[in-house]
């Protein structure tokens, strides 16, 4: 995909298949669920079909895939809800991995005065341990999680804040993400937004999603970007 490059002074980076792949954990969880209200387990593979939503969206998905009556408002719901937290608390970072280029792409960005955030549909309970547990929380001028704001992905309220909050121009806010949630958030706030081939498309074709870039590594995005600022 050829692209000029673009004038960045802030950078946004979803969470879930962008910077960490937390499946691992997120699969252990939900099936101790599933296991627990009587449903069969499902495959690792499965999972990126689910994500994107926050916990919500992936309980609701895989209850969905078991009832044929599904309904938010049935007390399995809450009960489902329940469980996975419980189960959640318990491995929330233990499998989880960050991507290769991260660390990196992220130190080098450091030596920039260019604004990094991190914006995700997960709970703050869960990503701040992530990125705790990680080494990632270090890096974030601020982490806006699913329950930060009143509304969440894809509606563009946190491109919007961060630009407001940072006075940042909103054009000269980078969106990385994923998945279509992500490139529709960054769509409806108007900034540009690249999305990482390897995250959790689900069965999207990658090229159909409609992203200024795809790249294979978070270090792929330096060709593709003018910082606004060097760092002294």
């Amino acid at each position: 995909m050829s692209l000029s490059p673009i004038n960045v002074s802030g950078i946004v980076f979803d969470l879930d298949g962008t910077l960490v792949n937390t499946i691992p954990d997120l699969a252990h969880a939900a099936n101790k669920m599933l296991e627990q209200l009587g449903f069969a387990s499902v495959s690792k593979s499965e999972f990126p079909n689910y994500i994107g939503h926050g916990v919500d969206g992936l309980i609701n998905g895989l209850l969905k895939k078991f009832l044929k009556n599904f309904s938010v408002d049935n007390s399995l719901v809450l009960e489902a809800h329940a469980i996975f937290k419980k189960e959640y608390r318990l491995c929330v970072s233990r499998f989880s991995k960050v991507y290769s280029g991260v660390y990196d792409t992220l130190d080098t960005l450091k030596g920039y005065q260019v604004k990094l955030f991190c914006v995700t549909n997960k709970p703050y309970e869960y990503t701040r341990i992530i990125l705790r547990d990680l080494a990632l929380d270090k890096y974030f001028d601020l982490v806006l999680a699913g329950d930060t704001l009143d509304r969440k992905k894809p509606d563009p309220l946190p491109l919007n804040y961060l630009s407001r909050v940072f006075e940042l121009p909103i054009k000269k806010l980078l969106m990385i993400g994923d998945s279509m949630v992500d490139i529709k958030t960054a769509r409806e706030a108007g900034c540009p937004v690249f999305c990482v081939s390897y995250g959790y498309h689900g069965q999207n074709e990658i090229d159909s999603l409609g992203a200024d870039a795809i790249i294979d590594s978070v270090r792929d995005i330096f060709p593709l970007i003018n910082l606004d600022q060097h760092a002294c």
